[in-house]
């Protein structure tokens, strides 16, 4: 409807030139909107490539690699159990979740298994770091973080990747149900009952292979490819991550204790 009415007043605009203006005069006036037309029309093309170029160059600033230099050199040793996560929460500004995760998710290969950007996987970790209480003590984003490095540091041990691998059926309903499983067995409330599982279904049948001589690699396969064990495995790999801050290094282990003896004592 616009575009009609804009006609219209083009159309208006040409009889009033020809019925007041010389044949020359005509064709000069026509010379001159042809050219604010096609200025127009730049300028739009213009802005269109500064949009895009704006846009790359957000992507490009959200990269996982485009890190302070203090932050990418305390991350140096995240390989390493003894990785200093306060060193982390100070140089990022009490923002360790959103760096580390972008650090450990490139090495585990995440965007490409979920097919999203960096930009887009960044804005995420953000978002779930920006609903962390900052007041808390102890179960702020610095744990978050803390208990990402310790799954991922459990996730490269081989026992642990073969125990895992390969994920199958849907992909997506898998990862999706094992976080909510996992997220789940971290609840005290029922801690007694997830080790006794995991006891009685994994470590008790592997202790009777490895006493008989005639075990085999088949053996002790077919009691981690069990889909229920899989599932018991990936439960207490979050639980041991979730409280491993006394298995730390000493000075690491007493500043966790100090957080969160703060944080029951303000509740």
């Amino acid at each position: 409807e616009m575009e009609n009415e804009r006609s219209e007043e083009e159309a208006h605009e040409e009889q009033a030139i020809a019925s007041t203006s010389t044949a020359p005069e005509v064709q000069q006036l026509r010379a001159v909107k042809r050219r604010r037309v096609q200025d127009e029309a730049q300028l739009q093309t213009t802005v269109t490539e500064l949009q895009q170029e704006l846009e790359q160059q957000r992507e490009e600033h959200n990269r996982e690699d485009d890190i302070p230099p203090r932050v990418a050199q305390t991350m140096e040793n995240v390989e390493s159990w003894d990785f200093n996560i306060f060193s982390l929460e100070a140089a990022t500004m009490n923002r360790p979740l959103t760096y580390l995760g972008l650090k450990i998710f490139s090495r585990f290969g995440v965007c490409e298994f979920l097919n999203c950007s960096e930009a887009t996987l960044r804005s995420w970790l953000q978002v779930i770091e920006e609903n962390y209480h900052a007041s808390n003590s102890y179960h702020n984003s610095t744990h978050a973080a803390d208990v990402l490095h310790a799954t991922a540091y459990f996730l490269c041990k081989e026992r642990v990747k073969q125990s895992l691998d390969p994920i199958d059926g849907d992909e997506y309903e898998t990862l999706r149900q094992a976080i909510i499983d996992m997220v789940l067995a971290t609840e005290m409330t029922r801690h007694f009952e997830h080790i006794n599982n995991f006891v009685d279904k994994i470590n008790r049948p592997l202790a009777a292979l490895e006493e008989n001589e005639g075990n085999s690699d088949d053996d002790v396969k077919g009691i981690l490819s069990v889909a229920e064990n899989r599932m018991l495995i990936k439960r207490m790999l979050i639980k041991c991550a979730d409280i491993s801050n006394p298995c730390r290094p000493l000075e690491l282990c007493i500043e966790w204790a100090r957080r969160i003896s703060e944080e029951y004592f303000a509740q």
